[in-house]
């Protein structure tokens, strides 16, 4: 018996037809093909049709089942119970995954592929319920220009054990902005655990207030580094409370972990959210997101591992 899977191809089908006519056993035809004999009995009986087993309508009726999908979590309740329920508790497909582990098996990919392909799933529009809330997965595109910065000093000269996320009390920081409204927020994320701060902005991205509310946000917990983007709300970096290193023009995925904590931020506040931001709002949201279990982090929390580290 195969240990891996792989789909009968033409030439399989062929053999079997021939095989099979010749009155061979399923077992025997498996071991010829170096197949499991419920593998051969699976394709008789799900592409037999009344004139008997032949391999080209085989083939042309498994194609057809394949291009339409075959979603295994239909097939188990189960499955689509522990989803709906991961769901809506607003965790990812792969926090899904690993907390059924052992209990019910499937992979994140299966959940995706079930999110994004099944009718079933494409009606119900399963894809709100994602961090993200998109309905297709699409590549990123790069941001304007910006502005130079005087006196910036570039993310390549970080040191090693901060690209590498060896040591605590490097961040990074961003302004996230709305479309119908002056009023921003400022994040910033500890980069070896994830952890995520959100502060209150409402005067737009004049420099001076930026660089005050993130040195009060962040100073507490005694930053040694802070990488940002090349926007002129960080004019004054050098009044942060830790040296500062920017990104490459047109490269956000440089400081990818405040640009993934604002991803989950905009699930509870869109662009083109115009309503009222209050504090409380923002430390629910900042509750909620600390205290999600991470794969980068073993499935721990960020609010775990930050707390062990301002604990020493």
């Amino acid at each position: 018996m195969e240990r891996y899977y792989r789909q009968l191809s033409k030439a399989d089908r062929d053999s079997i037809y021939c095989f099979f006519s010749e009155g061979l056993s399923r077992q025997e035809i498996g071991r010829r093909l170096g197949r499991s004999a419920s593998t051969i009995s699976r394709e008789l009986r799900r592409n037999s049709q009344p004139l008997g087993y032949l391999p080209d309508t085989a083939h042309m009726l498994a194609n057809e089942r394949r291009k339409c999908g075959y979603f295994k979590i239909d097939h188990y309740p189960v499955l689509k119970s522990a989803l709906l329920d991961g769901l809506s508790k607003r965790w990812s497909p792969e926090q899904i995954a690993a907390f059924c582990y052992g209990k019910t098996t499937f992979c994140h990919e299966t959940i995706y592929r079930y999110i994004y392909r099944s009718p079933w799933a494409i009606k119900f529009s399963l894809y709100q319920f994602l961090w993200r809330e998109k309905p297709r997965r699409r590549k990123r595109a790069g941001r304007k220009s910006r502005s130079r910065i005087k006196d910036r000093v570039s993310i390549h000269t970080r040191s090693k054990h901060i690209d590498n996320r060896t040591h605590y009390h490097h961040w990074e920081a961003d302004l996230m902005l709305f479309k119908h409204q002056k009023h921003n927020l400022i994040t910033a994320v500890e980069r070896k655990s994830r952890y995520l701060l959100i502060v209150n902005n409402p005067d737009g991205k004049k420099a001076t207030p930026v660089a005050q509310r993130l040195t009060e946000a962040i100073a507490p917990f005694k930053p040694k580094s802070i990488t940002l983007d090349n926007g002129i709300e960080f004019a004054h970096h050098k009044d942060l409370p830790a040296k500062t290193y920017f990104c490459d023009p047109y490269s956000s995925w440089q400081k990818g972990s405040v640009e993934n904590a604002n991803g989950m931020i905009r699930k509870f506040l869109p662009k083109n959210y115009d309503g009222e931001i209050t504090h409380n709002m923002l430390e629910h949201i900042q509750h909620i997101i600390n205290n999600r279990p991470r794969k980068i982090l073993g499935w721990k929390t960020p609010a775990e591992i930050f707390n062990r580290c301002t604990s020493n």
